[in-house]
This record gives structure tokens, sequence and C-alpha cells, in this order.
């Protein structure tokens, strides 16, 4: 707004109910708020104000907009830069900052108070990265001089511990990717050193991590794209990724986080259909990918029909996608068979066959 800079607004999507909640650096200085976390009917946020780049809470109103704490005090600095805001229970948070005193470490805020976890003691830094919760567990990737970056876990109320040196050594296994499958399990892509980059799982309360080497030997599958998906008839819980496990190709694989298996082989042979752009709907019943089949990509429009529920792709959507699409649904695959029909047509009328987009 004039004369303060970049600060936070509330609106509820009307003209008439949207303004400032605080100037939260008063005057020109600009507070450039970001990282915003709902949180028990709260709002956190990292903002800069005249103690540096901080981070905050607000329900809303300017009283109840407030710093949570200032963990960098030394005059002169940026602040502690916080991020990566994390829920774990009401008014309960896991958050990275970094500070003079401390490096950049994760934090926890018990409701009163930032708490660090200190995985490098003293001025070092483990730069935490990829907060994840599984549960009530936080799950992070940290780098320390004995094990290079690699998968550590917290609980509320505890100190941070390795799961696992996983490529042993200094060297690093590089996990990323964290996704949270079924609220006791973590899957990733991470390299072990001996099998390439691979799938990988961990357990809430079960030590170490398991590899699942989609490519034999040293070759990497390089697993990427993870989503999550879910059943409502039997609340089961998998993630599709895609993966090139050297004998299908680039395809879709599925996996619960105790075993994998090859999700959909749409090009059959070792090319591959190379599924990229995976997105779930947001049920977390569908994904949305794009594929190649074959070597016919002069697809204009689609039409995807599935029961009475028929829409159509215009050109210009296609364009924007660059890719055309088909439809199909993870259970049919998975968990149960239920057919779909499916009219895929260019504008002459003739049969696509080419670049498609499918739904599992």
């Amino acid at each position: 707004g004039a004369g303060i800079g970049t600060e936070l607004f509330a609106t509820d999507g009307t003209a008439a109910n949207t303004g400032l909640v605080k100037d939260v650096f008063p005057g020109p200085p600009s507070g450039r708020p970001t990282g915003m976390l709902a949180c028990n009917g709260k709002v956190l946020f990292r903002a800069a104000s005249p103690f540096g780049d901080e981070p905050f809470a607000t329900d809303g109103t300017p009283a109840g907009t407030a710093l949570i704490g200032d963990l960098e005090p030394a005059i002169g600095t940026r602040g502690s830069d916080p991020r990566e805001f994390v829920q774990v229970a009401p008014d309960r948070f896991f958050f990275a900052a970094a500070t003079l005193a401390n490096g950049d470490e994760p934090y926890f805020f018990d409701g009163a108070t930032a708490n660090l976890l200190d995985v490098v003691p003293g001025a070092g830094s483990s730069f935490p990265r990829d907060l994840t919760l599984v549960g009530d567990t936080l799950y992070f990737t940290a780098s320390t001089t004995a094990t290079g970056r690699e998968l550590f876990r917290v609980r509320p109320g505890e100190q941070p511990v390795l799961v696992q040196d996983l490529r042993p050594g200094s060297a690093s296994s590089s996990p990323s990717l964290l996704t949270a499958l079924g609220g006791r399990r973590l899957v990733m892509s991470a390299n072990n050193g001996s099998a390439g980059t691979e799938v990988c799982t961990a357990e809430n309360g079960v030590p170490g991590i398991v590899v699942h080497d989609l490519r034999q030997g040293f070759s990497s599958s390089l697993p990427n794209q993870f989503q999550v998906m879910h059943d409502p008839a039997t609340g089961l819980e998998v993630a599709v990724f895609a993966a090139d496990d050297g004998v299908v190709g680039r395809e879709l694989f599925v996996t619960d986080g105790s075993t994998v298996t090859l999700g959909l082989d749409l090009e059959a042979g070792a090319a591959g259909s190379s599924p990229g752009q995976l997105a779930a709907n947001a049920d977390g019943t569908a994904v949305l990918f794009t594929a190649t089949r074959g070597a016919d990509t002069t697809v204009r429009r689609v039409t995807v029909a599935e029961a009475n529920d028929t829409f159509l792709l215009s050109e210009e959507e296609l364009a924007n996608l660059a890719r055309s699409f088909l439809v199909r649904r993870l259970f049919e695959m998975v968990l149960a068979n239920v057919p779909i029909r499916i009219a895929l047509m260019r504008e002459s009328g003739t049969p696509v066959v080419g670049d498609e987009m499918y739904e599992l």
C-alpha cells in the first residue's frame, strides 16, 4: 500500500472487506510477508521488521499479529530467515531458521517458545531442508561433516535423530522429494552409493531405510513426481511416480511404502511413455499426467467420457499443456476393476495415437 510498502492484508474476496491487517515493518519499508501457513485459527508467516526477518503469527487483527520470537537478536543481521513452517498440532509447529550463534537448524514451537533442535552443535549448520510431516513425526534432510546430507526425524519434545547414514561416511545419499504416505510412512528418492538413485521408504518407529532397487545394479531408476492417492472405500494410500526400471522404460509405478509395482505400461518395450507433469486431483482419487505413445503428435482435440460425465479439451488448452489426453483411474489398475469409456479423436474424427494425457 501507499506509504507502507508490501505488508500483510486480508480479504474475504470482496473489495469492501479487503484491507491491511498490520504494518509489520512500520513506515515505508516493506515487511514482505511470505511462507504463510494456517495453524489453529491463526496464520504463521515470515516477515521483515525492525528485528530483521523473523517468524510472526496473526489472527487477522492488528492486535493479534505479533512476533513469535526474535531468534537472531544480533543488530545488523537480516534476522533468522525462518521458513518451511509445518504444523504438527494446534499451536505447535516445526520450521527452519538460521542464527549467528547456532547456524541454520530446525526449530520446534511448543505454543510459547521456539526451541532449537541442534543437529550440528554450536555455530555450525545442518541446513535442514524438505521438512515433511508423517503422522506426528517430522522428517527432513540435513547435512553433517560425518554423514553428508541424509534423512533425519524428530517428534515434538524430542531431539532429532539420524534415520540412517544411507550412504555410509561423509558422502551424501541426497534424499529428495520427501512424500508422506498413510500417516506412518515416508517415500523419497535417494542414492545409497551402490544401487543408484532409487525409491526409498522409512516408517515411523522403525529403524533404518528400505531401498527398493527398481533398476538392478549401479544404474538408477531416477524416481520422481511422487503423487499420493487414496481409495475412500478402503482407506488405502499409495504413491504414484515415474521411474525407469531398465526393462519397460520410463513408466508409472506404484508403492504403498512396503512394495513397489509397475502401475501402467503405456508404451510396450524399453522405450517407455515418459510420463510427466503428474498432478493428483483434489480428493486424491486420480492423477493427471502427460505421456507419449507411438509417433503421432498431431492431436488437436480430445473428448474424454466417463459414465455420464463428458468434457472437451480445446485446442488452446492442449496447446498450453503441449500434449493431448486420455483418462483412466488408478484403482482400475490397483484396487478395483472399474471400466471406463474412452473416446479420443482429432478434429478430422480419426482415432488418436501419439502424445496423450492420462488419468490413472
